[in-house]
């Protein structure tokens, strides 16, 4: 499939007010059923209502076709833009191409607090909103079956951070745990259910890390001595990369994974893979890597399964093309 065209829309123009709210209205549909809801409110929106917004839009074309659209909003608050609108028509979904009309919108956001609402039980946009730093800021229901809708908010761009990066050693194993755990309960708060995040450390300890922390395959990234991130690696893989919610946002997570690339691409010839949760889908993505298979483990009494991504880097010919 070749990449989608991210371009400007014009919404006040009837001919494509009526493509946007095609594509709305196919969207809006599937999620209703997904929520198992008969009143979905953005089903009543017209293309009346499209032309009428005072909202501005970006589409994604295959050919001369639209297959998606966002719209940005400007939110109640003084500096803050909201995500009106992302849909993505049914028959091309799961291709990265919601991902990438967020990411365009989010650019043109960029500098300003973003908020997004979408239905607490749409599990597939809350792990599309998570992986780009989204985080839930309130809750509420609408319409006579009371549907559950979540608030979420982007901070701003935040400064860099300026770390220290080191081999990790035996000593920093519990800065090590708490990182990763912290990492879990609230970066992938909105990819996995309560009951998943909490059994997701069940029977660890800090000693998991050992064996590669004695290979010198694991580096800390701390700033005046407090650990805010950590890479794993393997030739061929880099085998984790978590970085604590005080420091998202703000560079570290490119600075680890550079470094992990590195020292897993030492003295290996093939292509680069990860295995990703399904929030970070979208930051590996934006590094050149494409999703292989989506794959389960089992933990707790009584078991409960836990999804991840394997993810391959694209070959360098087709990065650079």
């Amino acid at each position: 499939m070749h990449a989608p065209r991210i371009v400007s829309l014009d919404h006040c123009d009837p001919a494509m007010s009526e493509l946007i709210h095609a594509t709305q209205m196919l969207a809006y549909a599937q999620e209703a059923a997904l929520l198992n809801v008969e009143h979905f409110p953005p089903l009543e929106r017209r293309p009346a209502d499209v032309r009428s917004c005072a909202e501005r839009f970006l589409g994604a074309f295959l050919g001369d076709g639209l297959v998606g659209a966002v719209s940005i909003g400007l939110e109640r608050e003084p500096q803050q833009l909201n995500i009106a609108s992302l849909v993505v028509a049914p028959t091309y979904q799961r291709r990265g191409i919601g991902r990438l009309l967020l990411a365009a919108a989010l650019n043109e956001c960029r500098g300003s607090v973003v908020t997004v609402s979408t239905g607490a039980n749409n599990a597939p946009a809350l792990a599309l909103y998570a992986g780009f730093g989204f985080v839930e800021c309130d809750r509420r229901t609408v319409g006579p079956q009371a549907l559950p809708l979540v608030k979420l908010l982007r901070p701003s761009a935040r400064p860099p951070v300026a770390a220290i990066l080191r081999p990790a050693t035996l000593a920093g194993a519990d800065a090590i745990f708490d990182t990763h755990r912290d990492a879990m309960r609230t970066l992938c708060a909105g990819a996995y259910t309560e009951a998943q995040l909490r059994v997701w450390f069940e029977g660890c300890t800090p000693a998991m890390y050992r064996s590669a922390i004695e290979a010198s395959q694991v580096w800390l990234a701390e700033v005046d001595g407090a650990a805010l991130g950590f890479v794993g690696f393997v030739p061929g893989e880099v085998t984790l990369l978590f970085v604590r919610s005080s420091a998202a946002g703000r560079g570290l997570g490119r600075q680890l994974f550079a470094l992990g690339l590195e020292r897993a691409r030492a003295g290996f010839d093939g292509d680069l893979t990860v295995v990703a949760t399904r929030n970070s889908r979208g930051f590996y993505e934006a590094h050149g890597f494409e999703a292989l298979e989506v794959q389960s483990f089992v933990r707790g009494d009584p078991a409960v399964h836990f999804e991840v991504i394997r993810m391959q880097q694209w070959p360098l010919a087709l990065r650079s093309a």
